[in-house]
């Protein structure tokens, strides 16, 4: 491993126009893009992306028919069953990637400096195809921990900044960015029952389980477009009709087979075997629950997991219901606002100064609700200058703003998929997105707070 070793690049591609772009980035930013092959499970019969791939003699295709839309598990079997040597590296991946120069050399030597039983997985940042692609590495950040979704899968989001030289511990691994020594495919077989939402948490738990320690580096030299093709943000029926029935599968066939994993034994499961698809004899599951900050029975998270601190150093005592109402605003209840009102105080009560984003009714409330909290906000951040009137006190643009400063809240009017997290800019400042649902249960829960808290502090401008 120490003496340049081959790295094989792993895809699994369900109709996917862009994977001849991620494979050309990949080559083309390699510093030697002769140890470089690619292995694709191609579910397609594109002959364009078929023919690209026959032309390359670095390239070799695993052919399933795309009717079949086989689980992720599968396809990560297949890949896996393939012959890669020990001394070899593997980057598993998806097919719409961007690489930045030198990402071989960084991550080969960033494996290098970890123990042997190690991979590394960062959030990749966000790019768009048609825009100016990125030529330089993101800062580099933990994975944290957002929630659990209903079918047990952990809701990923972006952690605290790696600091310093030196990779940071972490516990979960996601999908389109994991790199490490060939031999934790063989070691880390997957479910094929894990169809599409439990595979990275089922993937995290079976590398611990199995001795393996996850780490992010202190940059990132993947990007990941969020989007698949050009029609899917408007809606493509084959790839919307594929997802569901990877939906509907995990809900039918790979839900009771996790919970089943995880040790959790109800009458949706009490028959179910599951063979050899059991979890790492290295740690329990246990093991990971107390690493992690997490407690899948009782459906709740340790703070530490929210800011992808690990080990985790306190129980995992937040109730999970308060962040699904906090981060996806399901439905109107009760005490919504409460339980959004106090993850927001647990997401910010390490920060000192804060800037604002917006002008309207919203920011001004949510300013005042941070000076309750006691923390100063500094001033409105505007993405770009605009024609209309500005707030009143300390205006900047967001390029003006430090790096060292901690966190942009951003309070915005339009429809985000992922409602409330922290997340990194291209610039590497940290940014907490909010909903519009999200912003106007807190405006509702801010009268009462307001009131108890009157006098106790003012906003600085």
């Amino acid at each position: 491993m120490k003496n340049s070793p081959g790295i094989t690049v792993m895809m699994v591609s369900y109709k996917d126009v862009h994977l001849p772009d991620t494979i050309e980035s990949l080559r083309s930013a390699a510093v030697r893009p002769e140890r470089l092959r690619f292995l694709i499970c191609l579910q397609d019969r594109d002959p364009g992306i078929r023919a690209y791939l026959s032309a390359h003699s670095d390239c070799r295709m695993i052919e399933v028919d795309p009717d079949e839309r086989i689980s992720l598990g599968s396809a990560f079997n297949l890949l896996g069953e393939q012959p890669v040597s020990d001394g070899e590296l593997v980057l598993y991946t998806e097919p719409h990637m961007h690489a930045v120069h030198g990402w071989d050399e960084y991550y080969v030597r960033q494996i290098n400096s970890l123990p042997r039983r190690s991979v590394i997985s960062n959030y990749a940042h966000t790019f768009e195809y048609g825009l100016p692609l990125p030529e330089s590495p993101a800062p580099g950040c933990s994975i944290a921990i957002g929630g659990i979704r209903d079918s047990d899968h952990l809701e990923i989001a972006i952690g605290r900044p790696v600091k310093g030289p030196e990779p940071l511990l972490g516990c979960c691994i996601i999908g389109n960015n994991v790199f490490g020594p060939a031999s934790f495919l063989r070691d880390c077989t997957m479910d094929p029952h894990m169809y599409m939402n439990l595979a990275e948490t089922y993937l995290s738990l079976q590398l611990f389980t199995h001795g393996y320690n996850v780490y992010h580096t202190p940059y990132q030299y993947l990007y990941h477009y969020f989007a698949t093709d050009t029609s899917s943000k408007e809606g493509d029926p084959v790839r919307s009709a594929a997802r569901r029935f990877m939906q509907e599968r995990d809900l039918k066939l790979g839900f009771p087979r996790f919970k089943r994993y995880l040790g959790i034994i109800d009458e949706t499961n009490e028959a179910v075997d599951l063979g050899s698809h059991i979890p790492g004899t290295a740690r329990s599951v246990r093991d990971f629950e107390r690493f992690a900050g997490i407690d899948f029975q009782n459906r709740r998270l340790s703070p530490d997991a929210l800011y992808g601190v690990y080990p985790a150093r306190q129980e995992a005592g937040l109730d999970d219901l308060a962040l699904k109402y906090y981060r996806y605003a399901l439905q109107p209840c009760e005490n919504g606002s409460y339980l959004r009102l106090q993850v927001l105080q647990q997401l910010l009560q390490k920060e000192e100064k804060i800037y604002v984003y917006g002008t309207g009714q919203a920011s001004a409330l949510l300013r005042e609700l941070l000076s309750y909290m006691n923390i100063s906000v500094r001033g409105f951040a505007v993405f770009e200058k605009t024609g209309g009137p500005l707030p009143a006190g300390p205006v900047c643009c967001l390029s003006d703003i430090a790096e060292e400063d901690p966190l942009i809240l951003i309070a915005v009017k339009g429809s985000l998929t992922e409602v409330i997290h922290i997340e990194r800019t291209s610039a590497g400042r940290r940014v907490l997105r909010l909903d519009p649902l999200a912003v106007n249960s807190l405006i509702r829960s801010l009268g009462t707070f307001a009131e108890e808290h009157a006098g106790q502090a003012s906003p600085e401008e």
